[in-house]
C-alpha cells in the first residue's frame, strides 16, 4: 500500500505539471500527499527540518535574488542589448548564433528563448536556415551553459540539496557542455558553406556590450570571490551586488524595483526553492525514498540505468528538470551514498530530456515564434541529446 501511495505521488506530479499547473505548488502539493497518507504524524517534523535548515534559506535567497536580476534585466531591455552588442562584436553569423543565445541564457527565465529569438531570426536570414532548424538553434544553444554556470537556479538548488560545491559539479559537466556546443555546431552547420561577415546586418543595441554585461559580470566575479570568505551565501552577496549595479546603472526607479521584486516569477522561484526542500525532507522522514528503493533494488535494474533513465523520464514528461532530479535523487540515494559523478549523471540526464520536452516552454515559445510545428525540428534535437546523453555515459564509465 505503501508502494502504492508513493507511485501515485509521482503521477499525481505528473498530472499538475501536464494541466500547467506551477512546479512550485506542485511539488508542495506531492509532498503534503506524501506525509497524510504515509506518516501524518511527521507534518510538523518536516516543516521544522525545512524551516530551520540553512540550506533552505540559502536556496530561497540566491533563487529568487537570481530571478530579481533577470526580471530587472527584462525590464530594462538590458538583456536585448546585450544579445545584440554580442553578435555585432562577433561579426560572424555562425559564432552569433551559437553564442548569443547562452549568453541571453545567463538570465534563466520562463520561456526566455523569445528574447534571444529575434536575434536568431536576423540571421538565419543570413545564414539560410529553415524554421525548423532555426528553432533547433535558439534552443539548444540557449540551454549549452547552464551544465557549468554557477549562476543557475538549477546549479544552486542541486548544491544546496547535496552539499555537493558547485566548483565540483562544474568541473564533472564541463565535458558533456562542450559536446553540447560541438553536436550543436555539426548538426546546425552541415553541408552549409561559409558566410562572409559583412553580410551580417542587425539593429543596434542601445547601449554598449561593455554596460550591458556589467551586472552579470560583477555577479559572477563576486560570488566567486565572496565565497572564499563567506562558503555559500558568498554566492548570494556576489548576485546581491549585481542587483545593485543595475539598478545604480540604469537609475531604475523604487516603483520599478518594487514591480521587479514582487513579480509572479520571482515570487514563484522563491516557493519553489521552498517546495524543493520540503519534498526532499518529506521523501526522507516518511520513508518514501526507501519504499521506492527497496521496489527498484527487487526488480534488479542496475543502478547506472536508474540514474540516467529515472531523470530523463521525469524530465521529459515534467517539462522540468528540476522536478526530475528532485525526485530522483532520494531514491538514488537509497541504494548509495552519492558521488559528484552520481549527481552529474541525474543532473545531465534529467536536463538532456527536458531541453527535448513536448512542454518545454522554451521549445514551446520558440517554435511558435517561428510558426513552425514543434514535431518537426525534433530531427535535430533527439540525435543532439541521444548524442550527448551517449557521450557522457561513456566519459563517466572510463573515468
Amino acid at each position: 500500500m505503501d508502494l502504492i501511495v508513493v507511485l501515485a505521488s509521482f503521477i499525481l506530479i505528473l498530472v499538475f505539471i501536464k494541466k500547467g499547473l506551477d512546479v512550485g505548488l506542485t511539488l508542495f502539493m506531492a509532498s503534503l500527499f506524501l506525509i497524510f497518507l504515509l506518516k501524518p504524524m511527521v507534518f510538523i517534523n518536516v516543516f521544522f527540518e525545512v524551516l530551520s535548515s540553512y540550506s533552505t534559506w540559502y536556496l530561497i535567497l540566491t533563487s529568487s535574488l537570481i530571478a530579481f536580476l533577470a526580471e530587472l534585466y527584462r525590464l530594462t531591455t538590458l538583456i536585448r542589448d546585450l544579445g545584440l552588442s554580442v553578435a555585432r562584436v562577433l561579426r560572424s553569423p555562425k559564432l552569433a548564433i551559437v553564442i548569443t543565445p547562452a549568453i541571453i541564457g545567463l538570465l534563466p527565465v520562463a520561456g526566455g528563448a523569445l528574447m534571444s529569438a529575434p536575434i536568431v531570426e536576423a540571421l538565419s536570414g543570413i545564414l539560410g536556415f529553415n524554421s525548423e532548424l532555426a528553432v533547433y538553434a535558439n534552443v539548444w544553444f540557449r540551454h549549452t551553459i547552464f551544465l557549468v554556470y554557477p549562476l543557475s537556479s538549477l546549479m544552486v538548488t542541486i548544491s544546496a540539496l547535496t552539499g555537493t560545491s558547485i566548483e565540483s559539479l562544474i568541473f564533472m559537466q564541463f565535458p558533456t557542455s562542450l559536446f553540447m556546443i560541438l553536436i550543436g555546431y555539426l548538426i546546425t552547420f552541415h553541408r552549409r558553406g561559409g558566410v562572409h561577415s559583412s553580410n551580417m546586418v542587425l539593429e543596434k543595441a542601445k547601449t554598449p556590450l561593455w554596460f550591458s554585461i556589467m551586472p552579470l559580470f560583477i555577479s559572477l566575479v563576486s560570488a566567486v570571490f565572496l565565497r572564499i570568505f563567506f562558503g555559500d551565501f558568498g554566492m548570494t552577496l556576489g548576485v546581491f551586488l549585481g542587483v545593485l549595479t543595475i539598478i545604480f546603472i540604469c537609475r531604475i526607479g523604487f516603483r520599478s524595483i518594487l514591480k521587479a521584486a514582487s513579480d509572479r516569477r520571482v515570487r514563484n522561484i522563491a516557493f519553489t526553492a521552498f517546495s524543493t526542500m520540503l519534498l526532499q525532507k518529506t521523501f526522507t522522514l516518511t520513508g518514501a525514498s526507501s519504499i521506492l528503493s527497496n521496489f527498484l533494488r527487487g526488480m534488479g535494474i542496475p543502478l547506472m540505468i536508474l540514474e540516467y533513465f529515472i531523470p530523463g523520464v521525469l524530465g521529459l514528461f515534467t517539462g522540468s528538470p528540476l522536478t526530475g532530479i528532485v525526485l530522483s535523487l532520494p531514491i538514488i540515494g537509497g541504494f548509495i551514498d552519492v558521488s559528484v559523478k552520481d549527481i552529474s549523471r541525474v543532473y545531465i540526464s534529467s536536463y538532456l530530456f527536458y531541453i527535448a520536452s513536448p512542454i518545454h516552454l522554451c521549445y514551446v515559445y520558440t517554435a511558435q515564434y517561428f510558426n513552425s510545428n514543434l514535431s518537426r525540428s525534433y530531427r535535430y534535437l533527439i540525435p543532439s541529446v541521444l548524442a550527448s546523453l551517449i557521450f557522457t555515459i561513456v566519459l563517466y564509465s572510463l573515468t
